[in-house]
């Protein structure tokens, strides 16, 4: 090699160090800036469903008032031309193919999800999150005239930030949004965007009065060869109810599907959950539920059929024509399996609680990273070697059943070749 060539070599080489390192630092600053705009929208979403949640509970009346919230909801994406919905579904299929996410969904599900909970439906946070931040992602990614790949990028970073937002676990919520599209495939050239998305997003929702989710167990044991077998039980149990959980939802979804007409539909839906609030006596059920995950939990309190009846409960809120999200009650449905459970198999009732609820999570959204951090976003460090393993037998055990339509499991989760 002669001099020249030696110099050609090396300026070619420098011109790919520096581009690499401008390519870092543009992702950097797009994944700070997407935190922070949406840690903001996050944060007052946050106060919004709160100050839902309170409403409702101070004033019970506000059930009899689901007919109506369900008809302006209907209204509402029809005035936005969002019929059909095309809900959190349109989202993951627009994060891995890059299209583009309709902007006026983000107004829809802000104002739907928080009149949904204001009238008591049963009904999450994090769809309208993963819709929230998608959208934003999309639209920003749109102004910036980013290619398609770049667009999947910035569409994970709305989402994981939002997420994180809410729920303040910012790694559980980028590894979520990695893993969730395509079960087997993370694309790991948009962990750090996405990370640093999620932790800004936690910073800025945390500054503006937002409190991460947290939750305090009386007591972790040892990992011994019963606590194993005991999580193992829990663990198989867990993807069970995972299964019945996501095909409760879209059985739903079907059955309501043959009411064509909209506004006849959520009528009928919300007519259906004022008589069974009315049957059961009960407000357990309605609205997302934490503060019964949180009983679950810490105090090892849960009903002996609530989880059935909160699937139940969900299921015709979504399946109707409500807006929010899955994972909450899918929180709830977990915990309080776990919590009644847990005795069976020799287990403190509100460890099972824990443990059922990132289970049935993971069964639910087929996202084992996601939902070991989670454990320990939430719980704390030491539960980790309890969780792995009800974690990884709930996600093999729910199969290829699935909370969304577009998630994609591209491998068996068990090498069937001997």
């Amino acid at each position: 090699m002669d001099l020249q060539e030696g110099q050609a070599l090396v300026r070619k080489e420098l011109d790919q160090a520096k581009g690499y390192a401008l390519a870092v630092l543009r992702w950097c600053v797009m994944g700070l800036c997407v935190g922070a705009i949406c840690g903001t929208v996050g944060a007052i979403f946050h106060h919004g469903i709160q100050w839902a949640v309170e409403q409702f509970g101070a004033n019970p009346w506000l059930l009899y008032l689901l007919p109506v919230g369900g008809l302006i909801i209907t209204a509402l994406y029809h005035f936005l031309g969002l019929t059909p919905d095309p809900g959190t579904n349109a989202v993951l299929r627009a994060s891995d193919t890059g299209e583009p996410v309709n902007p006026r969904l983000a107004v829809a599900i802000f104002f739907s999800t928080i009149l949904t909970q204001l009238v008591g439906g049963s009904g999450g946070r994090e769809g309208a999150a993963l819709q929230l931040g998608g959208s934003i992602g999309g639209y920003l990614g749109q102004r910036l005239g980013l290619g398609r790949s770049a667009r999947r990028t910035i569409i994970l970073c709305g989402m994981a930030a939002v997420f994180s937002a809410l729920f303040g676990t910012p790694v559980t919520a980028a590894l979520f949004c990695l893993e969730v599209v395509r079960v087997g495939a993370i694309p790991y050239a948009a962990l750090v965007p996405c990370l640093i998305s999620s932790l800004t997003a936690e910073q800025v929702s945390r500054f503006l009065g937002m409190e991460p989710t947290a939750f305090a167990l009386k007591a972790i044991p040892a990992l011994t060869g019963p606590a194993l077998l005991q999580c193992a039980a829990l663990g198989v149990l867990g993807g069970l109810v995972a299964i019945l959980f996501c095909e409760g939802q879209h059985l739903s979804q079907r059955l309501f599907g043959k009411i064509s007409n909209p506004w006849i539909r959520v009528m009928a839906g919300s007519v259906l959950l004022i008589l069974l609030t009315l049957l059961l006596d009960s407000r357990r059920y309605n609205g997302a539920g934490m503060a019964y995950v949180t009983l679950a939990i810490e105090e090892g309190d849960a009903q002996p059929l609530g989880f059935l009846l909160k699937i139940l409960f969900t299921a015709i809120t979504l399946g109707c024509g409500f807006k929010g999200g899955e994972i909450v009650p899918c929180f709830y449905t977990g915990a309080a399996f776990g919590c009644v459970a847990a005795p069976l198999v020799g287990m403190d009732p509100g460890l099972g609680a824990a443990l059922g609820m990132v289970t049935v999570f993971c069964g639910a959204v087929n996202s084992p990273l996601a939902s070991l951090v989670l454990a320990v976003e939430v719980f704390g460090g030491d539960i980790l070697p309890l969780a792995a393993l009800p974690v990884a037998l709930g996600y093999l055990v729910s199969g290829r059943c699935s909370l969304y339509k577009n998630q994609m499991i591209l491998n068996s989760k068990l090498d069937l070749e001997s």
